[in-house]
């Protein structure tokens, strides 16, 4: 697993997504920073390519525009009109990988945090467009967990008061080199459990090289990946481009697996299977691994037994 490196500023590198729809018929709109982790949030009614160019540009009229914006393959921000707004505001946009939403991890996250905080205020009663804006204060002002900074102060620079008391009114300098150590610590700290969790292990993928592509399930005889092999093209990081001749995709590395000369597709289904069992084992696998104190031999009662009627 590859972590993200910390930006060398605030609204240099950002992220943009899209939650819900919400029981109101409404979305939100989600624009985080990659290096505060401060994010704004805009309500909408819609969600046309049109809409999201008009929030943005009152977010970038207040904080200025950044350098580069990651968003999915919705189709509002592969449209041609927000390719060209971006680009009057040289903005650089990158794209995740196709069916690789953990690409663009740091906006997913916060969709999950807002999710929960909305969920609390609809089964406790109240209002969550009133509990949006008390809770957006609480994240803003309180210390991440990666940096040790709150995303507030990371942000603007500088102290930023909330409700609770403090001893002054002076500002705190926020010092970039001890939120880098603490972002750069829980990072590897994450990785080397996440590695641990998924069993990773290191790829050997490279221009030039034929793969399997892993493909969706339609149905229970759906193999697990396609059984024409494809061409790496390109590849940058975790992401490859690959060809079969008739289509080019682009995927996330996970998506693939070598594909070895001579093997019949069964030999190469097989071996797919066994890959998922790593990562999804079955019951009966996880009885067989488990390791536990020996059971007794359990038999029936004697009144349970079969008999014959004279």
């Amino acid at each position: 697993m590859k972590r993200t490196q910390l930006p060398t500023g605030p609204w240099i590198t950002i992220a943009a997504d899209i939650l819900g729809p919400l029981p109101t018929g409404e979305y939100l709109l989600v624009v985080v920073d990659y290096y505060s982790r401060y994010f704004e949030v805009d309500l909408l009614k819609r969600i046309r390519a049109s809409d999201i160019i008009s929030r943005l540009k009152t977010t970038f009229s207040r904080y200025g525009a950044p350098y580069t914006m990651i968003t999915d393959n919705g189709s509002q921000f592969t449209d041609h009109s927000f390719e060209r707004f971006l680009k009057d505001y040289g903005v650089e946009h990158s794209t995740s990988p196709p069916l690789w939403p953990r690409a663009n991890g740091e906006v997913e996250r916060q969709n999950r945090t807002l999710l929960h905080a909305m969920q609390t205020a609809q089964v406790e009663g109240k209002d969550w467009r009133q509990e949006l804006y008390i809770f957006l204060m609480a994240y803003r002002t309180t210390p991440h967990s990666t940096t040790g900074i709150s995303p507030a102060d990371a942000f603007f620079q500088r102290k930023v008061r909330c409700k609770l008391p403090t001893l002054g009114l002076q500002d705190t300098p926020v010092f970039d080199g001890q939120m880098r150590d603490e972002d750069l610590r829980k990072k590897e700290e994450g990785k080397r459990h996440g590695d641990i969790a998924v069993k990773a292990q290191t790829d050997d993928i490279k221009v030039g090289d034929k793969v399997l592509l892993r493909q969706q399930k339609t149905n229970k005889l759906t193999t697990t990946y396609e059984w024409q092999p494809y061409n790496v093209i390109s590849r940058a990081g975790a992401e490859v481009v690959i060809s079969n001749g008739n289509k080019t995709l682009r995927r996330h590395i996970s998506h693939t697996r070598p594909y070895e000369e001579g093997q019949t597709p069964s030999v190469q289904e097989k071996e797919s299977t066994n890959d998922l069992d790593e990562h999804f084992p079955t019951q009966q696998a996880k009885q067989t691994t488990k390791e536990g104190r020996p059971r007794r031999e359990r038999q029936p009662p004697v009144r349970l037994k079969d008999y014959s009627l004279s």
